[in-house]
């Protein structure tokens, strides 16, 4: 459901642009920037890092597109600048930057590059209808029965969780209902609703500038067995928004008993967590594959593994 976020917004752009160029509108010459802007903004990729804001960042990206058109087709550097100064406005609407109000952005952009009062009205309706379908796209993700619970677990790393808000007759004990939401087909439904909604909360920072925090989900055990449930979980997170930011996260000995179908997963790009258990042999080269390392000070193998962690290469974690 990400990507349909991506899509709509995508969509909005080009109607953006479409009520202030007019005539001048030009899909093909739109779309390079677009892109770049949706990979820079939501994905987070960019060749600038250290030293640059993130609005700088944006910026720097967008004016690269820019002149590399420019290079291409002096014809239309009239047009490009056009397209590039008017993406300033965008970092307001996409909440990148803050503004007083939205009839306060529609005359700033109005008076800024003469927009008639029919296209100002024009243009207000469309942001307002962005605005309300963010809105009503963040509530599919919300269940007032179940909410995510975060622990932290090392720095800008935490393990999430569902808990459950339902209240249920007092004759049920503390053990049995526990017991009803940890296992079974229970156990694998909670842990889709948790999938659906971290994916929503992974947006929520995304648009919130907040690119830093990790987050360690557990996978049921249980769904090995079933192929179109393992496709239909991971479906939810395999996009990029989400996807480098959650860490399915298995046992030693779960790992040992369904390698194949895990390195599936490190394979098909998705971050695997391990968490050493009895089990664990010592090898110290299958470490790399995994994106953190958890260790328990109590097991035998601690000292092995963190006299080794700089060889290493992943995070560890002690527990």
């Amino acid at each position: 459901m990400i990507e349909n976020y991506i899509k709509y917004f995508e969509s909005f752009l080009l109607n953006y642009y479409r009520i202030i160029l007019g005539n001048g509108y030009d899909k093909k010459l739109l779309m390079p920037f677009i892109e770049k802007y949706v990979d820079v903004r939501y994905y987070n990729n960019s060749v600038y890092s250290r030293g640059y804001s993130f609005i700088n960042k944006l910026n720097a990206e967008l004016k690269n597109v820019a002149k590399g058109i420019i290079n291409e087709e002096s014809a239309l550097e009239n047009e490009v600048k056009e397209i590039f100064t008017l993406f300033g406005y965008i970092l307001y609407i996409d909440d990148c930057s803050e503004y007083d109000s939205l009839n306060s952005l529609i005359k700033t952009i109005g008076d800024d590059i003469n927009l008639t009062s029919e296209k100002q009205e024009e243009l207000k309706s469309a942001i307002s209808d962005f605005i309300k379908a963010r809105k009503d796209f963040f509530a599919i993700y919300e269940d007032k029965n179940f909410n995510i619970d975060l622990k932290r677990v090392a720095r800008n790393v935490k393990k999430v969780e569902i808990k459950q808000n339902c209240k249920l007759s007092p004759i049920y004990s503390d053990w049995a209902i526990d017991k009803a939401y940890n296992s079974g087909t229970v156990l694998e439904n909670k842990q889709y609703l948790l999938y659906l909604m971290l994916s929503g909360y992974i947006l929520k920072n995304t648009i919130e500038l907040n690119f830093s925090e990790q987050y360690i989900v557990d996978f049921p055990e249980s769904l090995f067995a079933k192929e179109k449930k393992i496709n239909k979980y991971t479906k939810v997170l395999d996009n990029k928004v989400v996807k480098p930011r959650v860490h399915f996260r298995f046992n030693y000995a779960t790992y040992m008993k369904n390698k194949d179908k895990i390195n599936t997963f490190i394979n098909n790009g998705f971050n695997v967590a391990i968490v050493l258990d009895e089990t664990y042999d010592e090898n110290l080269k299958i470490l790399d594959i995994f994106s953190y390392v958890f260790i328990y000070e109590k097991y035998e193998y601690y000292d092995i593994v963190i006299e080794n962690k700089d060889n290493i290469n992943t995070k560890i974690i002690s527990q």
